[in-house]
């Protein structure tokens, strides 16, 4: 007989409650939508060539901090005593245009901070990095007004068993983290998703979903797709 367990993980990405961007003075607008397209840029956050990036913003150290306490993790910073590294992850996307993103994740980087738990989830990391533009792809522009933005980006182990679970969840940590005023719960979230079904299917990766309620949706349908595979692994 086959056992069947849903298993579900998350990689969260909220925008910083700061008064400007990661690496350098431009404003952090919670909705750069509502500013004209590429009016909040500068050099830095636009790669122009010679432009150098300034210190990471102070506010955004703290917040993301403050995130990890709240999350029940162990801040390296503070008990270790590892310094915050920023690393190169490099792509080649009309998004990003100094063809990498600056972020505190990797191989040879100590994250923020580290197995936590928050409503009976484990944690496994929480780190911070910039944001790339937005590109819109039918029309062929991009918006850097937000790019260089500082993000969180909250990694849990695959410990969620239902779509109701993960949509709860991530209410109540928007909702905590709003209380502590680390991110903006009006500026919204994005995930990648993994799904797996054990005894049945391999685990499977949905990027960049926007908003809880799509987040739901995804899930609901990848645990319908997974349970119509013939099953991989027969478990007694």
């Amino acid at each position: 007989m086959t056992k069947t367990k849903v298993m579900i993980g998350l990689e969260i990405h909220g925008y910083l409650d700061t008064n400007e961007k990661l690496f350098c003075n431009c404003k952090n607008f919670h909705d750069m939508k509502q500013i004209k397209p590429n009016t909040n840029i500068c050099p830095t956050c636009t790669g122009q060539p010679g432009s150098k990036p300034m210190l990471p913003n102070k506010q955004a150290i703290d917040k993301i901090l403050q995130i990890g306490l709240m999350l029940n993790c162990k801040p390296n910073i503070i008990e270790d005593k590892k310094p915050l590294i920023f690393q190169r992850k490099h792509y080649s996307w009309p998004d990003m245009p100094t063809g990498y993103q600056k972020t505190i994740s990797g191989a040879h980087s100590d994250n923020v901070a580290v197995n936590g738990n928050f409503w009976g989830i484990g944690i496994t990391e929480v780190h911070l990095e910039e944001d790339p533009a937005a590109w819109n792809p039918d029309k062929g522009t991009v918006d850097y007004n937000r790019a260089g933005a500082p993000l969180v980006e909250i990694v849990t182990e695959p410990e969620f068993e239902s779509a109701e679970q993960v949509e709860k969840w991530l209410k109540q940590l928007v909702l905590t983290l709003s209380y502590i005023k680390a991110i903006n719960k009006d500026a919204g979230i994005k995930a990648d998703v993994n799904v797996n079904v054990k005894g049945v299917s391999v685990r499977a990766e949905i990027k960049n979903v926007n908003s809880i309620s799509e987040i739901k949706k995804v899930i609901q349908s990848e645990i319908k797709r997974h349970l119509k595979e013939k099953p991989k692994v027969m478990e007694t």
